[in-house]
């Protein structure tokens, strides 16, 4: 029996009820359609807990705007997202939320297959994996953590948005099709500082982020896409050619890295310790060689919803963003 876990049913996300109490682990509906009753998300991971917000903010801008300040007041003022709008958007693209879909992996590159897998470690910066040492922890590469999917659902939503660039990207292919990535480059909100506002409630923390906007056509978040591979940075003589980015849904699912997570399955249990982990795309900037060097450093504030290659944030000298 092949092995599930979707992301809109299955609890993954740690969600603070309001009347207070232990996180529970919800899945992507009921997060959204019970917002009103729920505090906070919060995960240990500061990482994560940023990676979820904007996911959530992704998903609610195409189940249900809003478009203008208007339809935002209206939608403030019902005190809790359109059920029926949020069981519509999600029914039509279930199968693109499965962990382990063969073809459409969540977050993931179907097809994608590598010489070497990689410890699952990699996808949490905190964690020791190949010549990253880090203090405290003593994850060695031989001896992989085991991850539920719930777990590794997570750490893969930080790793697309903050993995750590500055390393040779290793070859892989894709549906049998070879390619050599370019050097890795950072996810996109890693070199920087994350704001957002809060509210009572986790429905009041999400609007207070979820800025009217109508996105063009092609800005669509990354599980609606066919081929998301095929934004992925490409070498060409020396240079590093990138997509550009279409919008804002398209910087919010941003996906920095190629991966297939290798699940393995004891009886009913689901475990992660391997993955296929390789560089894919990076922001959009003025051409640079292959092999870049960093040309400054710093941190720049935005809010959440509002990504810092939008107008109105401040870029340090050297800010990707």
């Amino acid at each position: 029996m092949k092995p599930t876990f979707n992301l809109i049913d299955q609890g993954w996300i740690p969600c603070v009820p309001r009347g207070g109490g232990p996180a529970r682990e919800l899945g992507i509906h009921e997060a959204l359609v019970k917002a009103h009753e729920l505090s906070e998300i919060y995960d240990d991971s500061p990482l994560i807990t940023v990676s979820l917000h904007r996911l959530l903010l992704a998903m609610l801008h195409r189940a249900c705007g809003p478009a203008t300040a208007e339809e935002w007041g209206q939608l403030w003022k019902a005190g809790r997202f359109p059920e029926e709008k949020i069981n519509t958007y999600l029914a039509k693209w279930r199968d693109r939320f499965d962990l382990f879909s063969e073809t459409h992996p969540f977050y993931q590159t179907g097809g994608l297959e590598m010489s070497e897998a990689s410890s699952a470690a990699r996808l949490a910066l905190e964690l020791a994996s190949g010549i990253n040492r880090v203090l405290f922890d003593h994850t060695v590469d031989d001896v992989p953590p085991g991850l539920d999917p719930a777990e590794a659902a997570r750490m893969l939503l930080s790793a697309q948005a903050f993995s750590l660039g500055f390393g040779k990207s290793a070859q892989a292919s894709i549906r049998g099709q070879d390619i050599t990535p370019p050097y890795s480059a950072d996810g996109p909100v890693l070199r920087g500082m994350t704001l957002w506002l809060t509210g009572d409630s986790l429905f009041e923390t999400l609007m207070l982020n979820l800025i009217p906007h109508r996105a063009p056509e092609d800005d669509l978040p990354a599980w609606e896409l066919d081929r998301p591979y095929e934004l992925r940075d490409i070498a060409e003589d020396g240079k590093r050619r990138r997509e550009p980015a279409r919008g804002v849904l398209d910087r919010y699912t941003w996906q920095s890295r190629l991966i297939r997570l290798l699940p393995e399955q004891h009886d009913a249990q689901i475990v992660i310790r391997r993955l296929y982990f390789t560089q894919g795309r990076s922001e959009d900037r003025p051409d640079e060689s292959v092999r870049p060097e960093s040309q400054g450093g710093g941190c720049s504030a935005c809010a959440l919803s509002s990504p810092s290659s939008m107008a109105g944030c401040p870029r340090p000298a050297g800010d990707s963003r």
